[in-house]
């Protein structure tokens, strides 16, 4: 850990905010292997979905540093070095974490001769839920414009409009894992990617702000 310390101190810091919080670890990793086994052992829409949500779910306890890190007012002024490259070391833990949660999820999958192999949806799975984890911390403050009334026959929807705001990243990795479970393999796999191009890139330009 000091050679670690030393070379990389924010990658330190996170394993550190990991190992003092051994509950919320093995309930993140454990949520991360039901997600990666219900991906792997149903591959229906409801698997896709059900097990995307839930590897999202486990980020929430993998990604405290990503997340402190976005949420400050100005993440990439506080430490020296780009910003993206920050955000990069912060993300270290969180996809380590949804990696291992994914090859146990594997292993049990195997071991119970459940399901298709279909690790390539699977993988670009957890590349999502990290991806879509940064973005909804980069932006965690609701848009005064959402509140403006938004009025119609049924009434004001300016309340549903801030709801469908702050459970933006449930609602994204939900929809782009409904999208990917139709359609050829090269259509799936663009799904994905597009989807974690576009909120990656998104997070970083947060990180570079100062």
């Amino acid at each position: 850990m000091p050679w670690l310390l030393r070379h990389r101190p924010v990658l330190a810091r996170d394993l550190v905010g990991q190992a003092r919080r051994p509950v919320t670890t093995l309930v993140a990793v454990a949520a991360g292997v039901l997600g990666g086994f219900s991906s792997l052992a149903f591959p229906s829409s409801a698997g896709r979905v059900s097990g995307a949500l839930l590897l999202f779910a486990a980020t929430g306890g993998l990604a405290r540093g990503l997340v402190a890190f976005l949420r400050q007012p100005a993440p990439g002024g506080l430490l020296p070095g780009r910003g993206r490259r920050v955000l990069a070391e912060h993300a270290a833990v969180p996809l380590a974490g949804t990696g291992l949660a994914l090859g146990v999820a594997g292993v049990v999958a195997a071991a119970l001769g459940a399901g298709a192999p279909g690790w390539g949806g699977v993988v670009g799975l957890g590349l999502l839920v990290v991806a879509a984890r940064a973005w909804v911390a980069s932006t965690p403050t609701v848009p005064a414009a959402l509140y403006a009334p938004i009025v119609t026959p049924m009434g004001d929807l300016s309340q549903v409009v801030v709801g469908a705001y702050v459970v933006r990243g449930w609602l994204v990795v939900a929809g782009v894992a409904w999208a990917a479970g139709d359609g050829s393999p090269v259509r799936q796999r663009a799904v994905v990617v597009a989807a974690v191009v576009v909120m990656g890139a998104l997070a970083a330009e947060r990180a570079e702000r100062v």
